[in-house]
């Protein structure tokens, strides 16, 4: 399909789901005096050991909580020691897995939060419905939780930067694309435990190898035609595939390498 072939779904949900939620959007009045800190909300079902950790973490870490109030919105069935991790840089940590939507919008509410960040889209465990209801007075969704548009002209911002929204993609999000100037939209913490930089293995080799770490899923004609292209360009050059759906069918792989 053509990306406005894709859009056009979105903007059904948004009609299907989004919309008829509407009425029950609340103005917010304008505070008369300046705010000591702000009220930031993170809305997610991955305050726990998953790959978000490597990007939201140093946020959270590097928050001025002078300024800012920071609150988790978890949507966790069970807390892990990344929770805990989670945790010191966190005002307050509120579990959300037994809240239903309204009573989750009129928690929000009640707190006062001035921005309430979406970490999730469309992904497993999302509250979607919930910014539907518009329950702060700004709303962004972040592009480390879902690569693209959420579908909700209810949101306000998509948080991103322009080499992964570039100029002229505007039409692709119900939200406003907030493209960071002179940053990328998110920062990588490395692993402690991750080995040393060494010398580019090419130069012992004498070739280039690329790698994908993948889920077979992901893996189609359009994919497989595109690694073909860049191999071709580049001499001698290798590509290794590292899966979890291989670990137990080394014979495939083995096929797949010499097709």
């Amino acid at each position: 399909m053509s990306t406005k072939e894709i859009f056009g779904y979105y903007k059904k949900y948004d009609q299907r789901f989004g919309l008829p939620l509407k009425h029950k959007w609340k103005t917010f009045a304008q505070p008369k005096t300046d705010k000591e800190r702000l009220k930031i909300g993170y809305v997610s079902p991955d305050f726990n050991q998953h790959s978000m950790q490597n990007f939201l973490m140093p946020t959270l870490t590097h928050h001025n909580h002078n300024k800012f109030e920071i609150f988790a919105f978890a949507e966790l069935k069970k807390e892990d020691r990344v929770s805990l991790e989670y945790k010191p840089h966190i005002d307050n940590w509120i579990r959300t897995d037994r809240m239903n939507d309204n009573q989750l919008v009129e928690k929000i509410r009640e707190l006062e939060i001035d921005i309430l960040v979406d970490l999730a889209g469309h992904t497993l465990g999302n509250r979607l419905k919930v910014f539907a209801q518009k329950p702060a007075p700004v709303s962004l969704s972040w592009f480390i939780g879902y690569n693209y548009t959420t579908g909700l002209s209810a949101i306000d911002y998509f948080l991103t930067d322009k080499v992964m929204a570039p100029k002229g993609s505007e039409h692709l999000f119900l939200e406003k694309p907030w493209q960071l100037k002179n940053h990328t939209y998110c920062c990588y913490k490395a692993q402690e435990n991750m080995d040393k930089v060494t010398p580019l293995p090419a130069l012992s080799n004498g070739f280039i190898t690329f790698g994908t770490l993948t889920r077979t899923i992901r893996i189609n004609d359009r994919v497989i035609k595109t690694w073909a292209d860049i191999l071709k360009q580049v001499p001698n050059a290798k590509l290794i595939l590292n899966s979890r759906n291989f670990f137990n069918n080394l014979k495939t792989v083995s096929e797949f390498k010499k097709k």
